[in-house]
């Protein structure tokens, strides 16, 4: 039995929402809703806040929720201040560890390239802008991903 959330009814409120949203977009990502038809807050950040917001998801240790951290911070930080702000740790949010573990749940899901094209920013700048440019051009595949996270969330911790 998985560990029990404090905000339940949080969480529910944000995949009703999600639900409204198209099932695919190259135009949604962590900063904003690049989108016109949705008159809605951004979702993701809503998810995000609702993970901050509840002790036992805040400290990571799920990979579901590790992997949604993770993947949602380096989207905002390259659409906000670049992305090496994410490899710097710069918010001491993004622990090295805490990234390559959700990597590798990426990998075990899916998700190879992704996971890959983020642990090559380790190496250096020039991996750094190319993870940026991948991203720019798979905004796509990384929102169908957060989907994907999130309706996996909703099935071990709402439905449970």
């Amino acid at each position: 039995m998985s560990k029990s959330i404090s905000n339940k009814e949080e969480f529910i409120g944000v995949m009703d929402r999600l639900r409204k949203w198209p099932e695919r977009s190259d135009h949604i990502n962590a900063y904003a809703v690049v989108w016109d038809e949705i008159e809605d807050d951004n979702v993701l950040g809503n998810f995000a806040d609702a993970i901050y917001g509840d002790e036992y998801l805040k400290s990571l240790q799920d990979d579901i929720v590790n992997a949604y951290h993770q993947l949602y911070s380096i989207d905002f930080q390259r659409c906000y201040e670049g992305i090496n702000t994410f490899y710097e740790n710069f918010y001491e949010d993004n622990a090295k560890e805490d990234v390559l573990r959700a990597c590798s749940w990426l990998k075990r899901n899916g998700h190879e390239q992704m996971a890959e094209i983020i642990e090559a920013g380790y190496e250096g700048r020039e991996e750094q802008k190319t993870a940026a440019d991948w991203m720019n051009d798979h905004m796509e595949e990384i929102y169908a991903t957060y989907r994907s996270l999130m309706f996996m969330f909703e099935e071990k911790y709402l439905k449970a």
